[in-house]
């Protein structure tokens, strides 16, 4: 599914005028996945791990899902995009163990709740206040990003 939708988000690189990441290398994963086992100590989700594989973060309009931190790229992005680490590093101090933070735009949180296993949208002025719940990574970027390619 998140391959699918992927895909789709590239077939519409000229309606964004943007260049979208490649995906990621084993190599640039693995120090990335180094990076986050010593600074958090959590695993991250397989479907956003699968994402990066596809393209390296994106961001769409308002629309920002985080990419792999530039320092630890052996090649610069197409697009800048906000790096996991960096962000995670500065949210995580009002959030607690429990989020991951993927993504944002400027009135919302884009997450994963490791207690739930879950995925959700939340409110950016009250991480309390859930706006969306999605079983799956794809189910989640399909509620953000697909209302901007209809």
């Amino acid at each position: 599914m998140i391959k699918d939708f992927v895909e789709k988000v590239k077939e519409n690189e000229t309606q964004f005028r943007v260049k979208f990441n490649n995906g990621v290398s084993d190599a640039e994963k693995k120090r990335f996945l180094a990076k986050i086992n010593s600074c958090f100590g959590y695993s991250l989700p397989g479907e956003y791990l699968k994402f990066l594989d596809l393209v390296n973060g994106l961001g769409i309009s308002d629309i920002s899902i985080y990419g792999i931190d530039e320092d630890l790229l052996d090649v610069m992005p197409n697009q800048s995009v906000h790096g996991f680490i960096n962000e995670n590093e500065s949210w995580s101090e009002f959030s607690g163990d429990d989020l991951i933070f993927l993504g944002d735009n400027s009135s919302f949180f884009y997450v994963y709740k490791i207690s739930t296993g879950k995925y959700y949208i939340l409110d950016r002025s009250d991480l309390e206040d859930e706006c969306g719940e999605f079983e799956s990574f794809g189910d989640m970027l399909e509620s953000v990003i697909g209302e901007i390619l209809e």
